[in-house]
């Protein structure tokens, strides 16, 4: 009788311990997965500055660009004009 209840409570003590690494493996497996997310987050948003800064140079270019296209085309204009 004895025997079977330590069984029994050794059993019991596995069946525990096999929930608890159960468990604990997919709150593991979570705190990576919302880590990752972190990074890829970070990256995203290190990336879109990156862009972002691209972005605003190559407006820059564009706008000097056409006022220097304008400024051609004025004189142009008054090249004409003169004829």
């Amino acid at each position: 009788m004895t025997i079977a209840i330590l069984q029994a409570v050794t059993a019991s003590v596995a069946g525990i311990t096999a929930v608890i690494n159960f468990v604990m493996l997919f709150k593991r497996q979570k705190d990576s997965s919302m880590q990752l997310i972190r990074d890829q987050s970070k990256a995203m948003e290190r990336s879109s500055k990156r862009l972002s800064k691209s972005l605003d140079q190559v407006n820059t270019q564009v706008v000097e660009r056409l006022a220097n296209i304008d400024s051609k085309l004025s004189h142009v204009q008054a090249v004409v004009d003169r004829l």
